[in-house]
């Protein structure tokens, strides 16, 4: 349970501790049966940009590692089930808060007002151009507004609003273009109404790529581990994960460990009613010493 009341990230945070943990002790335990170094990373900040892997990483925890595996817990998968992909599989992110300052005044009296609302109103449809009319059909692009807030009654004109969202791509190209066009459209909006604005953008992670011989590796251990009818290949899909940085500097797979069931880890992540399998569990922490095992046989 959350040690702040009503406050939680719902994403299975806990359960990736225990299991490495776990981990970290059958590993000691039957240190005598394997030869060779292997590091577990309790990484910290993977919430919030700009997370914790970079930190990690310009401490030094890659140095003399040849290959990395991270698991997650994931519960729109069924407990049982295996999945990760060779290549790209989890976007890059990009986050903006944008406040747009107009003027406020007499609901009945907007002609004399600069109406932060409307503004905010026009951004969000006008935004959504962008992925269906100026990114190829055939890139994969998101743009969500997830937070817009302005006003206080119902009489009274809003002088400010701020929108919160997220850009979402793949390919770098992309990437930069959402930008681009997110600031032109911001820029030219406002100024058409004669409002001020104020946009802050924060970049955040790669996308996450992983190494088609390390997929190799986790498909074929993962059979091993669940049967050869439970593996599966994930789909490229827009959440972010800093695991993207390590495989950036060296070799390695991210790893989709089913942990959802109907009778009650059936909501997604970040979902209030966010719950998973725990059974799940054990089987990420076997694929993580399944996976540690192999790589220091080939690493003889």
């Amino acid at each position: 349970r959350s040690q702040v009341a009503g406050v939680m990230h719902a994403c299975g945070h806990d359960g990736h501790t225990a299991t490495l943990l776990s981990v970290a002790k059958v590993l000691s335990e039957h240190r005598s049966h394997w030869s060779g170094e292997i590091r577990l990373l309790f990484q910290p900040a993977e919430e919030v940009s700009p997370g914790g892997a970079q930190a990690m990483i310009r401490d030094g925890v890659l140095e003399g590692v040849d290959w990395i595996y991270g698991v997650h817990l994931w519960t729109p998968i069924s407990t049982g089930i295996i999945a990760t992909r060779q290549g790209p599989m989890m976007a890059a992110v990009d986050d903006f808060r944008l406040t747009i300052a107009g003027k406020g005044g007499h609901g009945g009296m907007p002609h004399l007002c600069t109406d932060a609302v409307l503004i905010g109103a026009s951004l969000v449809q006008q935004l959504q151009s962008i992925v269906s009319r100026n990114v190829s059909p055939l890139q994969p692009a998101v743009l969500s507004i997830g937070s817009i807030q302005a006003g206080t009654t119902q009489n009274v004109i809003a002088e400010r609003a701020e929108l919160k969202g997220t850009l979402r791509s793949f390919d770098p190209d992309v990437r930069q273009l959402l930008r681009q066009r997110f600031e032109r459209i911001v820029e030219l909006t406002c100024a058409m109404h004669e409002a001020e604005y104020d946009l802050e953008f924060r970049v955040g992670y790669p996308a996450l790529v992983n190494d088609n011989s390390e997929a190799e590796r986790v498909f074929r251990i993962a059979a091993e581990v669940v049967g050869q009818d439970c593996v599966g290949e994930a789909e490229m899909m827009m959440p972010a994960e800093d695991f993207a940085y390590y495989v950036k500097q060296i070799p390695g797979c991210f790893v989709l460990v089913g942990a959802g069931n109907e009778d009650y880890a059936r909501y997604p992540h970040h979902h209030p009613k966010f719950d998973f399998d725990e059974s799940a569990m054990l089987l990420a922490g076997q694929m993580l010493i399944g996976l540690a095992m192999d790589a220091l046989v080939e690493k003889k």
